[in-house]
């Protein structure tokens, strides 16, 4: 999870926990998934970082449109994407969260260096 260097009207932080980075499938750039929030509110994003900027994508938008409209009446959508560029892009290391359907992470006496890397193990994005 990362602070962005944002907060809403009422001065409350806003932070970003993801859970997956990817590359772009066409051209360059990366997508990456995660929980936005600012204690008020917390929704699933795809954020995407490309040559042109930082595109956000809100789950909310289809399935609670008045929870992100709430939300988005509290922080700039403008400096919300600035803010998340300038704390993602270039950042080759994040600290991957859980999605809420994943399973419990593994804790280190249960994890078998033959099996996968425990989920808050990243990797660099090449």
């Amino acid at each position: 999870m990362i602070w962005l260097d944002l907060a809403n009207e009422q001065g409350q932080e806003l932070y970003f926990d993801a859970w997956k980075r990817e590359r772009c499938r066409k051209g360059s750039g990366e997508l990456i998934s995660g929980l936005i929030g600012d204690g008020s509110y917390e929704g699933e994003v795809l954020v995407e970082l490309a040559e042109r900027g930082c595109e956000l994508t809100f789950v909310d938008r289809f399935l609670a449109p008045e929870s992100l409209g709430a939300f988005l009446g509290r922080v700039s959508l403008d400096r919300l994407r600035q803010a998340l560029e300038d704390s993602l892009a270039g950042s080759g290391e994040l600290a991957l969260g859980r999605r809420r359907s994943d399973p419990p992470a593994m804790g280190v006496s249960d994890y078998d260096a033959t099996g996968p890397a425990p989920m808050h193990i990243c990797r660099e994005v090449a």
